[in-house]
């Protein structure tokens, strides 16, 4: 059923993003090992000057993440009522 397939796609999903958040945690660590204070502040970004281009692509990919996750629950939930 349609159901079993939603709830199938989402248990997917959730397990793909548990495992690219620890990916880009790992990645993170590497980067902020890998450069120095100077060289993060030289690479900020216009909106946030303190904050690194690393952390400003993390976030961004972050967000969209937790933004399709939402999608997902909000379809699965809606086809439950």
């Amino acid at each position: 059923s349609i159901n079993n397939l939603i709830k199938g796609t989402y248990k997917s999903l959730s397990k793909q993003i548990s495992r690219l958040k620890g990916e880009i945690l790992e990645l993170r660590a590497l980067v902020e090992n890998g450069k120095s204070t100077a060289e993060r502040n030289q690479e900020s970004t216009f909106d946030d000057p303190g904050k690194s281009l690393d952390d400003y692509h993390c976030e961004k990919y972050e967000n969209f993440v937790e933004f399709n996750k939402r999608l997902v629950e909000e379809k699965e939930f809606q086809t439950m009522i």
